[in-house]
């Protein structure tokens, strides 16, 4: 029953969204993460970190999926304003130049171990210098495009791709969905099928990309170690599942073709190649997301609510930060981790209706969602009558809140967004400081 009404309503909201005349937006964003974040529910399982809970997805699960869709395809059919880009300072090249310091800076400051096989090493060396690299240069992808400066758009892609290398795969999604939303936003209303062909293609390229960088960057780290004689690579990433598992959706697929098999044999091992996109979903990061919401329904866990509150603390400045007493609440990670999954001793990564389920219950879960909904339809709104200078960062973040969230906590997209928009002040004051006379520059920086 509830598995139809998800069907349903998915492929009701997908025929809308992409059939209907209209602008591309933050909700459409939201619409596509939520079917690519729930899409578990289609098969019905998950992959559970710990033997007490049911792979099977319970119903309520469904029910918030379900609500949540609807409820983006209802908002989608308020009035669109008209978008008008309004030219503005392009702070592209100011976005690149931080973005190959905050790399130099990272690689001097760690001494090279923000490059190491194991991303749970790798992640301990993440601090300021990186975070600035990852987002500068998301930003100069964004705002390039816009500008169409390409060849800073081909630097841009380039660091992400070191990004990627590196072990880390957000920022180079969050980037080609800000691309696609500030070009698609340009086109006016539009049916987006008929985009399919171009931007499915691009996205298809992508993800066939992350997947090559990913077995590279493995096959490097084992030469390396091959060459130093040190120990092969522990693949930290294979235990996490945070990542699409070609390899063992490659091994779980297919199977050696003997000289005594039959034709018939050979198309079951046809079929199987035929499975690996499949088997590669069933291992995918949104299984292990939805499987937190699915043991947080099936404990009933409950968490503290005065910790939501604590999270506006990272709303605060960095260099504000250290006035207020105890800034940092714990995660929501921190908090569920030792009920549901005390055994493990890696990332499961967050899950925000989860969250609002653990804190609030479902109450919670439908006032957060309402909120977040008119979040979307006010970013959107500030994107269509936005200038080039600001476009980029109101993109950026929108699809933060519209898409990764789903993966998220509220603490880390709050984290995120503050990071977003100190990245922008700093270019903006950098362009800004830039056009003055010499002696102005001279006399403000002498104060």
């Amino acid at each position: 029953m509830v598995w139809s009404a998800f069907i349903t309503a998915s492929l009701a909201a997908f025929v809308f969204f992409f059939f209907t005349k209209r602008r591309f937006d933050l909700l459409t964003v939201a619409y596509i993460g939520a079917v690519f974040y729930f899409s578990p529910l289609v098969w019905g399982k998950v992959l559970q970190s710990s033997d007490a809970f049911d792979s099977t997805i319970p119903p309520p699960v469904y029910l918030i999926a379900i609500v949540y869709i609807v409820a983006l395809a209802a908002a989608a059919l308020l009035p669109q304003r008209e978008t008008k880009l309004r030219p503005g300072r392009g702070l592209s090249e100011w976005y690149l130049i931080l973005a190959v310091a905050g790399l130099a800076g990272s690689l001097a400051s760690s001494r090279g171990a923000i490059i190491d096989a194991d991303k749970v090493k790798a992640l301990a060396q993440i601090g300021y210098l990186f975070t600035c690299f990852e987002i500068a240069a998301s930003l100069a992808c964004v705002s390039a495009a816009i500008e169409r400066r390409w060849w800073i758009l081909a630097g841009g892609v380039l660091l992400l791709a070191i990004d990627l290398l590196i072990g880390f795969r957000v920022y180079a999604v969050l980037t080609a969905l800000s691309v696609a939303l500030v070009l698609l936003m340009q086109s006016g209303r539009i049916r987006l099928f008929t985009k399919i062909p171009t931007y499915g293609a691009a996205a298809a390229v992508l993800i066939v990309g992350m997947l090559f960088v990913h077995t590279a960057r493995f096959a490097i780290f084992d030469q390396i170690a091959i060459i130093e004689n040190a120990p092969r690579v522990v693949r930290t990433q294979d235990m996490r599942s945070d990542t699409l598992q070609f390899e063992r959706a490659a091994e779980a697929a297919i199977a050696p073709i003997g000289p005594g098999e039959t034709p018939k044999q050979n198309e079951s091992t046809i079929s199987k190649w035929l499975q690996m996109p499949f088997n590669m979903l069933q291992r995918s990061e949104p299984v292990i997301i939805q499987a937190t919401l699915a043991a947080t329904v099936q404990s009933g866990l409950s968490c503290s609510p005065s910790n939501i509150l604590k999270s506006l603390y990272l709303l605060i400045p960095p260099v504000m930060i250290k006035l207020v007493p105890n800034p940092f609440p714990p995660t929501f990670y921190e908090e569920y981790q030792p009920i549901l999954y005390p055994g493990i001793t890696y990332g499961t990564g967050g899950n925000i209706w989860a969250e609002m389920l653990c804190r609030f219950g479902y109450v919670g879960v439908a006032i957060f969602g309402a909120l977040m909904i008119l979040a979307l339809i006010g970013a959107s709104k500030l994107l269509a009558k936005a200038s080039t200078t600001t476009i980029p960062p109101i993109a950026f973040g929108g699809c933060i809140v519209a898409f990764y969230i789903n993966r998220n906590d509220l603490q880390v997209t709050l984290v995120m967004l503050r990071q977003v928009a100190g990245v922008f002040i700093i270019a903006w004051f950098l362009a800004w400081l830039s056009r003055l006379p010499i002696r102005s520059r001279s006399a403000l920086l002498n104060r």
